[in-house]
């Protein structure tokens, strides 16, 4: 009989820094990223809130990351919020995601998360 200990249990989780945040967020699959998707990611990252995500994207849109789109969806309990990742230009230096990381990223599949209706709004609007 195996051995079972609790040593996972055991195990001090760190908080994710808005630095960590804002590199998942682009390392995460495809070039749409929404709150409800970045949570089923990485499980150190399973408890950020909205409002760190929030901020996180906010300053990825101003260092010309992507932008966040907020719009409604027929039949939609309440407003999307989706970050549509863009590639700067020039890399930024001093970046810890690297320009080839963030290439592998954004031509990943959409995630399922990101529903047809909310991929049809974007796609019309000319966002992806």
């Amino acid at each position: 009989m195996k051995d079972i200990t609790n040593a996972a249990c055991d195990e001090t989780v760190e908080q994710p820094t808005q630095k960590s945040i804002r590199d998942q967020i682009l390392l995460s699959q495809g070039p749409l990223v929404s709150y409800r998707k970045f949570r089923h990611g990485k499980r150190s990252i399973k408890n950020v809130t909205d409002e760190e995500y929030q901020r996180a994207t906010a300053t990825l849109e101003q260092d010309g990351f992507g932008r966040v789109v907020e719009f409604t969806v027929p039949r939609a309990r309440s407003r999307c919020k989706v970050f549509v990742k863009a590639k700067p230009n020039p890399w930024p230096l001093d970046m810890p995601v690297t320009e080839i990381q963030f290439d592998n990223s954004i031509s990943k599949p959409i995630h399922s998360d990101i529903t047809v209706p909310m991929r049809n709004y974007l796609e019309n609007n000319d966002y992806i």
